[in-house]
């Protein structure tokens, strides 16, 4: 029996379950999209390849599914490279198809012709150029395995146009991988569990910092059994949101430069660390060499390429984190640690990151409008974010107990994730409250994505707090750079609200604290349909606390410490 390439690939994708796919047609991907108007796959039309790599994210991050992103050649492959390199970076399983010129045109420098296998290399786990129908099933399969299996990841398929009509008989093939593919995915527990055993049961003060490695290999369950049983607590990495229950006794909030006042000054006092599925990024370790160096320091990963590559540990595990913390737990001692957890509460209270909130102030704090969104959807909702000021005072204020929760840019800081990440989840997830949380700045970047959210009738919720700047960038140019606003103020942004409305979403705007309330209610009044608010914030309002990078937690910027900073920083010169 013969297939063409189209019809083969449609036929391949639904056997691994795939029954929705974004995309944007062209002329490369013709054939393919013609075999797809007959296939019981739904298709998702976006408005930008960057915004259909986003959605699959979203999608992905919701489900722990691949997404899947379908594409012409050129500059409808170019688009998908930001969001590739954003998969990449966080570990994000996803697949794009990316239509190509003809193989006889291919180097010619035709039309719509660009190498995206060559462009594309570093920024995915695997990628190929089909040359040939015979090829399609055996590269499917090699590019599958590898987006779904170890630490997932990005694959792109490269999927010539005559290519797509050919027809082959090869209609099933096993992929054909180097062993060093297969090594760190189908291990069992490699390095000495016994010894770090050991040394966490020996332990006076122990922590676990638990990344997005948790949620990849679904072992939120193991973490939460084996921190209540060895009475340690937990810090959740921006990636690791969720792996933990945030509402817990145990839990310490987000480490790192702009994590709790209680989780940073753990890392600073506690003697024995364990890190479940982070990588100690600059972000977290500021400086490595310092990093929790009074303490043992433990990692558990399952890829090898973490195993020291920014702080060095004492003991270091490869493999699946869920079945790691399964052999782990018969060996961990039942503890009572209630000191180190009651004096990690007294921090708690100490550093709240709530400050007072001034009833007189006539300016919206964004952390409270954060803070009473948690508490009117008590914490039920999806929330995807952009990058920056929201994206922070969001992960300090919205807690998460479960995981695929929380969908944030973390490894590349991508701006204009947020608005598809969150169109992707509510695909996935349809009955679930799905909130994105954006800025001016971040939102301008994928704006076009607000036409998929009313063609398809979404209940995606908008939130976007507008303080005419790129605020982060602001933040640190008012600290460092003695108030040098280059380039980060808005000399024009528009109507955010008859924006909305004119993408029949039902919008409002609100600038005043007295308005909080009901500018909520409005953005969550409707299950069924979309809606939008705008949040006027003062262009002065920070993110604390604050690390400065490469600096460590002991150089950790309170919220009080603001007034002194200012006063001081006067004549004083920062190198950022």
């Amino acid at each position: 029996m013969k297939k063409t390439g189209s019809q083969l690939l449609l036929d391949l994708l639904q056997s691994k379950g795939v029954d929705l796919v974004f995309g944007y047609p062209g002329g490369a991907i013709l054939p393919f999209y013609d075999h797809l108007y007959h296939s019981n796959i739904r298709h998702i039309l976006v408005r930008h390849e960057q915004g259909a790599v986003h959605m699959a994210e979203g999608y992905a991050r919701a489900t722990g599914k691949p997404g899947v992103v379908v594409v012409t050649s050129g500059p409808g492959a170019a688009n998908t490279i930001t969001g590739l390199c954003d998969a990449r970076m966080d570990s994000i399983p996803i697949l794009v198809i990316s239509g190509q010129v003809p193989t006889v045109s291919i180097g010619s420098d035709a039309f719509q012709e660009a190498d995206i296998y060559g462009i594309s290399l570093p920024v995915t786990k695997y990628n190929a150029l089909i040359t040939h129908a015979d090829q399609l099933a055996e590269y499917f399969e090699e590019a599958w395995l590898l987006c779904t299996e170890g630490r997932p990841g990005p694959v792109l398929l490269d999927f010539p146009k005559d290519v797509q009509t050919q027809e082959t008989e090869v209609l099933q093939a096993k992929p054909h991988l180097p062993d060093r593919f297969f090594d760190s995915y189908y291990c069992n527990t490699d390095g000495d569990i016994h010894s770090l055993a050991d040394a966490w049961n020996r332990a006076k003060k122990p922590m676990i910092l638990a990344g997005g490695g948790v949620i990849i290999a679904k072992a939120a369950d193991e973490l939460r059994s084996i921190a209540e049983k060895s009475m340690t607590p937990v810090s959740c990495t921006l990636m690791g949101l969720g792996a933990f229950p945030g509402t817990h006794l145990l839990s310490l909030g987000m480490p790192g430069m702009h994590g709790t006042p209680c989780a940073n000054k753990a890392i600073l006092e506690c003697d024995y660390l364990l890190s479940l599925g982070a990588r100690f990024d600059d972000r977290v370790a500021g400086s490595a060499s310092s990093f929790a160096k009074q303490a043992t320091r433990a990692h558990i990963d399952i890829d090898e390429a973490e195993k020291n590559k920014r702080v060095k540990v004492d003991f270091f595990l490869r493999g699946d984190l869920k079945n790691v913390l399964k052999e782990l737990l018969p060996l961990i001692q039942k503890k009572d640690h209630s000191s180190w957890v009651n004096h990690l509460e007294s921090y708690k209270q100490q550093y709240s990151l709530d400050h007072e909130y001034d009833k007189s102030n006539t300016e919206i704090k964004p952390q409270l409008v954060l803070k009473n969104l948690f508490e009117k959807t008590k914490g039920g909702g999806i929330v995807a974010t952009d990058v920056g000021q929201h994206q922070m005072w969001a992960a300090q204020f919205y807690l998460f107990d479960r995981p695929n929760q929380w969908l944030t840019s973390g490894g590349l800081g991508t701006m204009g994730y947020g608005l598809p990440a969150a169109i992707g989840a509510q695909f996935a997830k349809p009955n679930d409250l799905v909130i994105c949380v954006t800025g001016d700045g971040s939102f301008q970047m994928c704006i076009q994505e607000l036409a998929t959210i009313r063609q398809y009738n979404l209940p995606v919720k908008i939130l976007l707090l507008n303080n005419n700047f790129l605020g982060m960038v602001r933040q640190w140019q008012e600290l460092f750079f003695e108030e040098r606003f280059s380039e980060s103020e808005w000399q024009f942004n528009p109507d955010f609200k008859a924006l909305a409305e004119s993408y029949k979403i039902s919008a409002m705007s609100i600038c005043h604290p007295d308005e909080i309330d009901n500018g909520l209610d409005h953005l969550l009044k409707d299950e069924k349909e979309p809606s939008f608010l705008e949040v006027v914030i003062p262009a002065n309002e920070k993110v604390f606390p604050m690390i400065q990078s490469g600096k460590d937690q002991k150089e950790m910027i309170l919220y009080n410490d603001i007034k002194h900073i200012l006063k001081q920083k006067e004549g004083v010169k920062i190198k950022s």
